[in-house]
């Protein structure tokens, strides 16, 4: 198991404690069959074999910070608009949060956004 921290800009940090984001509890965390995020409140898995694909990707200041629906139908569990990753599904499957139960993409921030698009690419099924 392999975990990166979601990234939450200083500014946010107090705020972001309200639905529950502390450091602990700001985690995704590679496993043998899926990626387990936990974002405060928000608990989502995304089963390997549902990623269509992963990469790095804007997300302005205007989305917001925090648990946010973007208009393309991106569940956003961030806390900083620098570093996001979008992972975007086969299908909307996942089961995301209580206003957003099936969304086509999931976006998370990280310090290492990178590191995450590649250590999840070497556990993707061969196409």
């Amino acid at each position: 198991m392999e975990t990166f921290r979601i990234e939450r800009d200083w500014a946010w940090r107090a705020p972001l404690v309200l639905i529950g984001a502390t450091t602990s509890r700001s985690v995704a965390v590679l496993t043998d069959d899926c990626i387990d995020v936990r974002f405060g409140i928000a608990h989502l898995r995304i089963p390997y074999v549902d990623i269509r694909e992963l990469c790095e990707r804007d997300w302005p200041w205007w989305l917001g910070i925090g648990i946010r629906i973007a208009p393309d139908k991106t569940l956003g569990l961030v806390g900083s608009t620098h570093g996001v990753v979008q992972i975007a599904l086969k299908q909307p499957t996942v089961k995301g949060v209580l206003f957003m139960r099936h969304p086509r993409n999931i976006a998370l921030s990280f310090s290492q956004p990178a590191e995450f698009v590649a250590a999840v690419r070497q556990r993707l099924p061969a196409a």
